[in-house]
């Protein structure tokens, strides 16, 4: 999910300069990622009749298409540091950080409803993606004379943290202890899905230097996504029915 919203960021457009342009993406995008996210969820509430688990699941996100909700307010928040970065000419970085104050501020007074605490990762690496394709840094490591030994050890450390994140004292008799506290923690586990990401656009990158199949991919992977849950929901209860 993680390279699915860094990919978003990666294609996202900062041209907003008024403010009747900042509306218009914010209705773009409440009636691509909104709307579906709750006429889906009213959908299905009724057809496996649990019409509570509509109430729930829209108030208190986090469940079901989790992803449309979280989408919406971080390309909303992200619109909103553009739109004030370019109405007062300051830093985009500035913007950006004061909306992540902003989110994190939310996120200690939501008291865990409207998924805050998710958005909250997740616009990081919405902003991350977005900065990578500004500051052209794939561009700058594949045409670097030690774009090799970079790619290198960055896949090399994707490896290494995903080995240390799959191993526990149960599998592993010298496993230390102290590590697990460090392992265990949301920003390494952070590091590790961004280094996966990173991994992967790059791979990307060497072979499709226009950008051609990311952007195929950012069209195309969220309706993906919304089928592939459905999908894998009706073979889990004809699973459980044939037994």
């Amino acid at each position: 999910m993680q390279l699915f919203i860094m990919i978003s960021g990666l294609l996202a457009k900062d041209n907003i300069g008024s403010l009747k342009m900042l509306m218009d993406v914010v209705i773009r995008r409440f009636k691509q990622l909104l709307i579906p996210f709750i006429l889906i969820t009213i959908i299905w509430g009724f057809i496996v009749s649990e019409p509570t688990m509509i109430f729930t699941t829209i108030f208190h996100s986090g469940n079901g298409y989790w992803f449309l909700w979280d989408l919406f307010w971080i390309c909303g928040f992200f619109s909103v540091a553009c739109y004030f970065s370019s109405k007062f000419k300051i830093s985009q970085i500035a913007t950006f950080l004061v909306v992540f104050v902003f989110i994190r501020l939310i996120k200690e007074l939501s008291g865990g409803y409207f998924d805050a605490e998710r958005i909250f990762t997740l616009y990081f690496v919405y902003v991350l993606g977005y900065l990578i394709n500004k500051y052209k840094v794939l561009t700058q490591i594949t045409e670097s004379k030690y774009r090799l030994f970079a790619i290198f050890c960055i896949i090399i450390s994707f490896i290494l943290t995903s080995f240390l994140w799959s191993l526990s004292p149960d599998n592993c008799p010298l496993y230390p202890i102290s590590l697990s506290s460090i392992v265990n923690t949301l920003p390494f586990r952070v590091l590790v899905s961004l280094l996966g990401c990173f991994s992967i656009l790059l791979i990307f990158f060497i072979n499709d230097r226009r950008n051609l199949i990311l952007n195929s991919v950012g069209t195309c992977s969220l309706g993906l996504y919304v089928v592939h849950m459905r999908v894998l929901d009706v073979f889990c209860n004809i699973n459980s029915f044939s037994i």
